[in-house]
């Protein structure tokens, strides 16, 4: 084994992550102002940015390859190169429905005119903290922070419920409205997707930090 070349492909593929994990981050507090402000224009900007996401995956799914194929890593690195990978696929996940939060605001033909829930704006922000809390417990390798952070997931899949329920009452009221509240409705959806993603994030770092496989 290499294992200076082994130390380079793990340092690119780790310098790669943050780059796409920022860049995630980033993209989904730019679609909440989108959607916020009915900002098309940055809405726009979301799915411009989806392109560099997924050129990020590729990249470090090759940097993962080359790792495995020409380098014969040890049980510890296989791990973590096993991890990465998985990893890539649910950041990317995140970044779809982010973009999916975009098409929404891109595809009105008028403004909206019924204000969302305040459980929309929550789940905004828990699936950002979420995103912030598994980013530290990725970089350092906190299996601690790990469980902490999928544990947040219950009150996102809580308040999901009661914000669903509530806007199929708002709709009641007001069934003219149907469009603008289904399209909430979805992106309540895709925000509590989001968030079953961090989780599965959180339960690669556990793997990749201890060997133990765990379902949140």
């Amino acid at each position: 084994m290499n294992r200076p070349k082994l130390v380079l492909n793990l340092r690119k593929m780790d310098d790669l992550m943050m780059t796409m994990i920022i860049l995630i981050q980033e993209q989904l507090e730019t679609v909440k102002t989108a959607l916020i402000n009915q900002d098309k224009a940055l809405a726009y900007q979301v799915k411009k940015m989806d392109k560099r996401i997924d050129d990020l995956e590729m990249e470090i799914e090759r940097e993962c390859i080359d790792a495995i194929a020409l380098q014969q890593p040890l049980a510890c690195d296989l791990r973590r190169i096993e991890s990465t990978l998985k990893m890539i696929t649910d950041l990317e996940r995140i970044g779809d429905n982010s973009v999916n939060i975009a098409r929404i605001v891109l595809s009105q033909k008028e403004r909206f005119t019924i204000k969302p829930m305040i459980e929309l704006q929550k789940l905004f922000e828990l699936v950002m903290l979420m995103l912030r809390q598994w980013t530290d417990s990725y970089v350092r390798s906190s299996v601690e922070l790990a469980v902490l952070t999928a544990r947040i997931d219950d009150e996102v899949d809580l308040i999901y419920e009661s914000f669903y329920r509530g806007m199929l009452e708002v709709l009641v009221d007001h069934p003219g409205k149907r469009d603008q509240i289904v399209a909430y409705l979805f992106i309540g959806r895709y925000l509590e997707r989001m968030g079953d993603h961090v989780t599965n994030l959180s339960e690669r770092v556990v793997y990749s930090v201890s060997g133990e496989r765990v379902s949140f």
